[in-house]
């Protein structure tokens, strides 16, 4: 019973929608009033049926595009997806897709937005402006109550945000993070799992510090529950023993997979394991890791990662590379950060303390994360091809992340690992849906799905860069047009600039 009743709150917590917002920023429709945002406030033609005509679709499945289609979206569901032949519905609001392409909405399938307060009221509307209709957040502050009650304000209409599945992070004895679960023992992680479980979390995020104990407790508890574990590799353990376990995804390609695919593999994990297992594991590790990726990048050893990624395609583990993260190490400093336009969007008190002027990484340090980024890129063509599924994500969170903005940033250096532009995408659509169970409802345009949609202005298949040229975003039927989109980020660089007692702890 307890197993059902958890893979239920999985799905229905998941399927929850986005509208419109109180709080910091005003709802679309109530900044075209000019007033304060109510509840009740929504942006023009919520509600409403409607149809976009004569678009080109491309439904996130196999299938070719198809020009000229008719999408009808009758409340939260696509109702009729018509050919040509068929005609526009008559009687009914026509959003023009002449010339547009139509894709599912996007995922972002790696993010921390319950860290801080003030994070879902900024985040939130600037990812659907991006598209983003639905995010996994993978472990914050927040309490699970708090993010259902977000959760329940977005299915009531009170707020703009995607639909969100939500985890808890669990770490060693010595967490990382403060607000991550302690498991030092195999008893400890079994209580860390049925905590987790009685919250109603949709996953278990296990992150690098967890003991190999409590790491394989951990695994067998949820498995018995039935409820997903996903996050980093533990350095107490490999990503094979990890995806034989049965953890759903595995968490970025550098500390994750690097330390594992190197021919100094002994000789580098055995050290990393020595920092983790010390008596200050956080800044040992760290140092350690940092310390190791001269070394790492120089052994990198295509066969094994290879060998690993054919492991991970026979048991269908998850991997979401987090390209972006690599990329952003390796411009440490670069005037294209500091002078980054999308930095008016989050509070200068915070994006003043992502380049602080000590952070100068050693020339050596920085050849090592460019040479990273080629090499999490290699590993992303691998898996890709030898079929292990891929999940874009973000690590929204973290400096240099932006929200939305930086999932397109993902899918660009997706393709630039040699996915195709269709194969990126469907890391955003397709793959989440999958993977979080949700691809009877999700994830593809099909009759009967929930209408998450983007409407682009250009063709995303002949350049990955046209994703991000969005003419309005359907959430959970809901439409939000380009007026709306615009207003919603004129809203969050205005509650950006505005100065706040709890921004930071």
């Amino acid at each position: 019973m307890e197993r059902r009743a958890t893979r239920r709150r999985f799905v229905a917590g998941a399927i929850a929608g986005g509208a419109a917002l109180t709080g910091a920023i005003p709802s679309a429709g109530a900044v075209a009033r000019g007033g304060e945002a109510s509840p009740a406030a929504s942006p023009p033609g919520s509600g409403e049926a409607f149809a976009i005509g004569g678009v080109t679709l491309i439904d996130g499945t196999d299938a070719p595009p198809r020009p000229n289609t008719t999408v009808v979206i009758e409340g939260k569901r696509i109702a009729e997806i018509r050919t040509a032949d068929g005609g526009a519905p008559q009687g009914m609001r026509i959003v023009d897709g002449a010339d547009r392409f139509l894709i599912p909405g996007l995922w972002d399938s790696h993010v921390h937005a319950f860290v801080f307060p003030w994070q879902a009221d900024l985040y939130f509307p600037l990812l659907i402006a991006n598209g983003v209709t639905g995010i996994r957040d993978m472990g914050g502050a927040f309490p699970m109550r708090a993010i259902d009650e977000i959760r329940a304000a977005i299915v009531a209409e009170a707020r703009i945000g995607p639909r969100i599945v939500a985890g808890i992070m669990v770490d060693g004895p010595m967490p990382v993070w403060p607000f991550a679960l302690r498991a030092g023992t195999a008893e400890e992680g079994r209580e860390a799992v049925a905590t987790i479980a009685e919250a109603g979390a949709d996953f278990v995020k296990v992150y690098t510090l967890l003991p190999r104990v409590a790491f394989e407790a951990i695994a067998e508890a949820a498995n018995e529950r039935d409820l997903p574990f996903a996050g980093h590799v533990p350095i107490a353990v490999t990503p094979a023993e990890a995806s034989d376990a049965g953890q759903r995804s595995l968490e970025h390609y550098s500390d994750s997979i690097l330390p594992f695919v190197s021919s100094a593999e002994e000789e580098i994990v055995a050290t990393l394991r020595a920092a983790a297992s010390g008596p200050d594991p956080v800044q040992a590790y760290a140092a350690a890791f940092f310390g190791s990726a001269p070394r790492l990048v120089e052994t990198f050893d295509p066969e094994k990662a290879a060998s690993l990624a054919a492991h991970l395609a026979a048991n269908q583990t998850w991997f979401t590379p987090t390209l972006i993260i690599g990329q952003t190490l390796a411009m440490s400093g670069d005037a294209s950060q500091t002078g980054d336009p999308r930095l008016r969007y989050l509070p200068s008190e915070v994006t003043a303390s992502w380049n602080p002027g000590s952070a100068v990484w050693p020339p050596e340090l920085l050849a090592a994360f460019r040479r990273s980024v080629e090499l999490g890129e290699q590993m992303s063509e691998t898996m890709q091809g030898a079929g292990v599924p891929l999940l874009a994500g973000s690590d929204l969170g973290l400096p240099n992340i932006f929200p939305g903005f930086s999932l397109h940033d993902e899918l660009a250096l997706l393709v630039a690992a040699g996915l195709t532009p269709l194969q990126a995408l469907q890391a955003a659509t397709r793959n989440p849906a999958r993977c979080f169970g949700l691809e009877q409802e999700l994830g593809t345009v099909e009759t009967g799905k929930i209408a998450d949609l983007v409407l682009l202005d250009a063709d995303p298949l002949a350049e990955i860069a046209n994703a991000g040229r969005i003419a309005a975003v359907v959430a959970n039927g809901r439409l939000f047009e380009q007026r709306d989109i615009q207003e919603m980020m004129q809203a969050a660089e205005r509650a950006a600039a505005t100065p706040r007692a709890t921004l930071l702890p």
